[in-house]
């Protein structure tokens, strides 16, 4: 247990705390043959430590830190630091005295204390943020002179210095992280000093030795973690429970018992951490590195939006291999990445242009070389007949635009307004084609299919169009549904999976008239704002219902959703979205059933809880005035 001591005669000491019935707590020291003797009566305590100068600490319930202070005339006597003196930690779990005469405490859910014996003042750090401010649960000072604390955030060092700004002072500024990359950030809950040149660290999920010559030599730590992987049989440290037996054994306490732990036994390796960058792929393609060191790799163009991907292959060491870690750093980066065990390094969606991947291996504190890799990724939309076509498009809906322009002036107001918002759509769905051509040139069967859907959308528009109508049949408007969603799977590729109503529903309701794109542009927003963000396969739905009296149609996606996508600023103009509002409105007031939209948030939730996924329900009337009289 934590609470325990040796004194200088060789007696022990140990906190004792009662049950309900009996009133038994406070500190008890015995020598195995008298009576046991009541150092601290009725009082609760958690923690006891001896300092350098042998002047012993007291971690207090409620009260605060004792320490000892004997006179010849009291040798028992003891001195509280308290509330009184400025103390808000009240509990203290661990307590260490720097070479300055100072008293640090600490408790991991308050914070952190420091007792300045010259100001006879304890100045207190509490936990304001959970998230960055440190409590602390264990503490040692080493050789030099210097701290260590086991924080809720990991390992962390102190350098002392004489002089403290107390006002100024912060933990989580003044401590410097220690181990993170193979003990992580959780709270460490055991320290000791083993040796002049040795740290004995523990957590949750396993101990470390800390090679302190190394530390202060390079500035770099050697950092050896054990777990179960390792022999270790522990499944992780309690509150300081930690013992050296005369053999040099260290001994663990946890709640599944006791464990025992012999440094000698370990086999340290100097050896720096070796490897190579096996290949790269972009897309569905294979690069094997270079034999010229230096050479660039030139990648050919791939799909849109694929992945690069880097393959690491270590070289074999049968000292802890399991412990190595990698880091690496685009040309753009101005750091290293936090290491990772992860030999598999991706870019998602670079851009066209030059790079240089730089990439090292960590181990126990040791690093190697830098690997490189270079790499091109090339640009290749300009050089493709696509712009040519661009062109022409953009003419003739120049053209188009002219047409509709003319005619506009011979109609009554409700049919100018309709009419806008007509003109609107048809460019809007030209914007789409403009994107929609943006597929691979070498796939010449591809091309022609999409060339095909993209044909009988612009036919059906103009259709459309020159007849001034806002509105079409529910299955012409399921054609340019089909059409668009099978120019987007070409273009998203895997990326993209879509279902449309069954042929039976479609046939019962084809004939209902829908306003003009009702149902694309929903699809429009479900693929270009929930699925194109989301990392992984999305689905695109459709679904098709009918009652006595209306038609009930729903677009359902399983992207990022509404709220993820207006965090990223992926949310367009939403002029598309505006004008079927406006259509909507003008012709809602020429009916008494209207059309109505309705939407559903956060219809998925993934596997930490977040909700995503967007649900369009459109109810349409079957039967709905669109013609001005």
């Amino acid at each position: 247990m934590p609470g325990t001591l040796l004194d200088e005669k060789g007696d022990m000491m140990f906190w004792l705390e009662g049950d309900s019935s009996r009133s038994v707590n406070g500190l008890l020291r015995l020598d195995g043959e008298s009576k046991a003797d009541w150092i601290i009566r009725d009082t609760l305590g958690f923690f006891l430590t001896r300092a350098y100068d042998g002047q012993i600490g007291y971690g207090l319930a409620g009260h605060g830190l004792a320490i000892s202070t004997p006179t010849p005339d009291c040798p028992g006597c003891k001195k509280i630091l308290g509330p009184e003196k400025g103390m808000k930690l009240l509990n203290v779990i661990t307590a260490v005295k720097d070479r300055f005469g100072r008293w640090w405490m600490g408790r991991p859910s308050a914070g952190l204390a420091c007792y300045d014996p010259v100001l006879d003042t304890v100045f207190s750090y509490l936990r304001t943020d959970q998230k960055l401010d440190y409590g602390v649960m264990s503490s040692q000072m080493d050789s030099r002179g210097n701290l260590w604390f086991g924080t809720t955030h990991g390992l962390c060092f102190y350098p002392t210095t004489k002089d403290i700004d107390y006002a100024s002072f912060r933990p989580r500024e003044a401590f410097i992280p220690i181990g993170l990359e193979e003990m992580g950030p959780s709270q460490v809950n055991m320290l000791k000093i083993l040796d002049e040149e040795t740290l004995l660290a523990g957590n949750q999920q396993g101990i470390a030795l800390i090679d302190l010559k190394s530390f202060y030599e390079t500035g770099q730590a050697r950092v050896y973690f054990f777990q179960e992987k390792d022999g270790y049989s522990g499944p992780g440290t309690e509150q300081n429970c930690v013992w050296v037996d005369r053999k040099g054994q260290v001994w663990i306490g946890s709640d599944a018992g006791a464990h025992r732990f012999n440094p000698k036994y370990f086999i340290r390796s100097d050896r720096p951490p070796a490897f190579e960058v096996d290949s790269l792929t972009f897309g569905n393609r294979a690069y094997l590195m270079p034999s010229v060191a230096g050479k660039r790799i030139r990648i050919k163009q791939s799909r849109y939006g694929a992945n690069l991907a880097v393959f690491l292959t270590p070289q074999h060491d049968p000292v802890r291999p399991a412990h190595l870690f990698f880091s690496y750093k685009l040309s753009s980066d101005s750091t290293f990445s936090t290491p990772s065990k992860n030999r598999l390094i991706e870019f998602p969606n670079l851009a066209p242009g030059a790079y240089t991947l730089q990439v090292r291996a960590h181990k126990d504190g040791l690093v190697s070389e830098i690997r490189e890799v270079r790499f091109r990724i090339p640009r290749s939309f300009w050089e493709t007949p696509w712009p040519w076509l661009i062109s022409a498009i953009l003419l003739a809906a120049g053209y188009w635009f002219l047409q509709v322009n003319r005619n506009r002036q011979k109609m009554e107001k409700n049919k100018l307004q309709v009419q806008a918002i007509v003109n609107q759509l048809n460019p809007h769905f030209i914007n789409n084609a403009l994107q929609w051509v943006q597929i691979r040139v070498y796939k010449d069967q591809e091309a022609v299919s999409v060339i095909s859907k993209l044909g009988e959308n612009i036919r059906l528009v103009f259709k459309n169009s020159r007849e001034k109508k806002a509105f079409h049949s529910l299955k012409e408007e399921m054609l340019l549904v089909e059409n668009y969603l099978f120019i987007q799977k070409k273009r998203f590729g895997n990326q993209l999976e879509y279902q449309l109503p069954d042929a039976s529903k479609l046939e019962r309701f084809g004939q209902v008239q829908v306003p003009l794109m009702q149902v694309q542009i929903h699809c429009e927003n479900a693929v270009e704002h929930g699925i194109r963000n989301k990392e992984d396969m999305g689905m695109v739905r459709i679904g098709l219902e009918g009652d006595a009296d209306y038609l009930h149609i729903t677009v359902e996606d399983d992207g990022i959703g509404r709220r993820r996508a207006g965090e990223i600023g992926s949310k367009g103009t939403q002029q598309g979205t505006k004008m079927l509002e406006n259509l909507r409105d003008i012709f809602n007031k020429r009916n008494i059933l209207p059309i109505t939209y309705e939407y559903e948030d956060d219809i998925f939730l993934d596997s930490k809880g977040e909700g995503h996924g967007t649900r369009v329900h459109i109810r349409i009337p079957k039967s709905y005035r669109y013609e001005f009289d």
